[in-house]
């Protein structure tokens, strides 16, 4: 009978732990939708809420979507003035081509925008790429259970997401210096989301034909990555987006991976009606390397030419 007592007692109070840590879960993720809110309200520009900026706040007519070589390559004053429209440039480093099409479904089923300039990168699509697709997962997690195209993207990236992701612990476990800076004012605030490179004080780079070698080994296109790519564009044309893909200038040789990655990217493009315009290797800024903070990267004195440049291609479209 003791022992019978004793063993109730002991269930009886796991279970009242288990209670006890759900609750505190739950709790700690209400807390975090929270703090992204108030993050959002007192420094809606900060350079760590961009993601959730661009999916709940944002309300620019012309959003620029890529990672870091679109938030370091346009220039959202220069593209406002030339356009006549609002512009957000929505570039963030380390979010890659998977990523920027899991933001453009998010955006299309929040009926925004209208104007979408695509930023694409061709080095992620050649399969073996070393471009880390899910280093960035964590900024959509907190989208897991509202949004179908955050959770695929998720679950894409770790067969064991749906379970994890049911911890709100784990879902946020990232987010606390993310949400705290901004609300504290520290960090670097981005209006208008455009974050200009320093235009001295390094090396300038210099041109390696070491891409070559490495393409060599990598000529067939990741079919998956196409077909996302293409579904997405599809979604695009159906919500009547006007969209422009571009490949924003970078000082290196440029292989044939590189190459196929291009041609491949513009048909798909063309085949609903867009335009994909590759400066990737334009001479204007091929033969100048002081333009450039690195092999991938143009400086501020780089970003303002070739956003201008943009700016008057995009208005002969019209």
């Amino acid at each position: 009978m003791e022992k019978k007592t004793t063993l109730l007692t002991f269930c009886v109070k796991a279970v009242a732990l288990l209670v006890i840590l759900f609750g505190v879960d739950r709790l700690v993720g209400a807390t975090f939708v929270v703090m992204k809110d108030v993050a959002l309200a007192r420094n809606p520009y900060h350079e760590w809420t961009k993601t959730a900026y661009i999916l709940d706040k944002c309300d620019a007519e012309c959003l620029v979507v890529g990672s870091s070589k679109a938030e370091r390559s346009y220039v959202t004053d220069i593209l406002q003035d030339s356009l006549q429209v609002s512009v957000y440039d929505g570039g963030q480093g380390g979010c890659f081509f998977l990523f920027q099409n899991c933001v453009v479904n998010m955006l299309l089923d929040r009926g925004k925008p209208k104007l979408i300039i695509w930023d694409v990168q061709p080095e992620c699509l050649p399969e073996g790429s070393t471009m880390q697709e899910y280093q960035n997962v964590r900024y959509l997690s907190p989208y897991y259970d509202s949004d179908s195209w955050a959770r695929d993207f998720v679950d894409s990236e770790d067969s064991r997401a749906a379970v994890k992701m049911q911890c709100q612990m784990f879902r946020y476990n990232t987010k606390l210096v993310q949400y705290v800076m901004p609300i504290l004012g520290g960090g670097k605030k981005t209006k208008g989301g455009y974050s200009p490179l320093p235009i001295c004080g390094y090396k300038y780079p210099v041109l390696k034909d070491g891409i070559v070698k490495a393409e060599a080994l990598m000529v067939k296109l990741d079919e998956y990555k196409l077909n996302v790519y293409e579904k997405t564009l599809s979604r695009c044309k159906e919500n009547n987006v006007d969209m422009t893909i571009l490949i924003s200038p970078s000082y290196s040789i440029k292989g044939k991976a590189y190459k196929e990655a291009v041609v491949k990217l513009a048909e798909v493009a063309k085949r609903y009606g867009y335009q994909l315009m590759d400066f990737s290797s334009d001479e204007r800024f091929m033969c100048d390397s002081t333009l450039f903070k690195d092999a991938s990267h143009l400086n501020d004195r780089g970003a303002r030419m070739y956003t201008s440049i943009v700016a008057a291609a995009l208005n002969d479209k019209k």
